[in-house]
């Protein structure tokens, strides 16, 4: 008899988890702030994503300021120009392609999904890094730059529709774009490294930095020796 219900209460356990709901709010993008050092220069942009499920596909649209773009280079195996993108290897699994395409209101549309079928390595992690250019005669200083229509599904069904929600709405977000050196006060060192710090190509470093070099921390170039 104690086995009995030590079955049933396995079975509960497992059907609490099986019809675990999820809200809204626990599937969230987010974006690093880019700088680029001169006009005329890149740098880089990470999204990542943060979900409580694995997922297999995602997408957004990418509004940079005139000027700013996404650049191009021959692709030899494609023999033809495509945008500069990195796969990180956080989540994305052989077989995940990353499309990019420009939308009829000139913003980038980004779409990452496996022509196999399947999920992401992780539940959150990076999904991609995206270079920006900025042209040589595009303007010196800050500008906030914004990602809207974002989008995620999972590998069985519709993410929305497997969790009963009725639309695909999440909030924008943004991130700054810093082109140039405007504003930006150079300092010999930091005492706190709490909190984000960036390199020149904007990625994003927990800590104090390991390598000696230039880094941006509340918007002040720190030099590390």
């Amino acid at each position: 008899m104690r086995k009995f219900y030590m079955i049933l209460a396995g079975l509960a356990m497992m059907s609490t988890s099986v019809f675990a709901q999820h809200t809204i709010d626990e599937y969230t993008f987010s974006a690093s702030d880019v700088t680029i050092a001169n006009p005329g220069e890149r740098g880089e942009l990470s999204v990542s994503l943060s979900a409580p499920d694995v997922m297999a596909n995602a997408g957004f649209r990418l509004y940079l300021p005139e000027g700013v773009t996404i650049p191009t280079e021959y692709d030899e195996d494609l023999e033809e120009d495509v945008y500069v993108v990195s796969a990180s290897t956080d989540l994305l699994k052989k077989g995940h392609t990353k499309q990019i395409f420009i939308t009829d209101d000139g913003a980038y549309g980004v779409s990452i999904y496996n022509v196999n079928g399947g999920t992401f390595k992780a539940a959150s992690g990076e999904l991609i890094k995206i270079t920006l250019e900025a042209a040589s005669d595009v303007e010196v200083g800050e500008y906030e730059c914004k990602i809207t229509d974002l989008d995620m599904d999972n590998e069985a069904s519709d993410l929305m529709q497997s969790n009963g929600w009725t639309d695909k709405t999440w909030s924008d977000i943004t991130f700054k774009l810093a082109v140039g050196t405007t504003g930006i006060e150079e300092v010999k060192a930091a005492e706190d490294w709490n909190g984000p710090v960036y390199d020149l190509n904007g990625r994003m470093i927990n800590g104090k930095p390991a390598q000696k070099g230039v880094y941006i921390k509340n918007g002040k170039k720190i030099v590390v020796k």
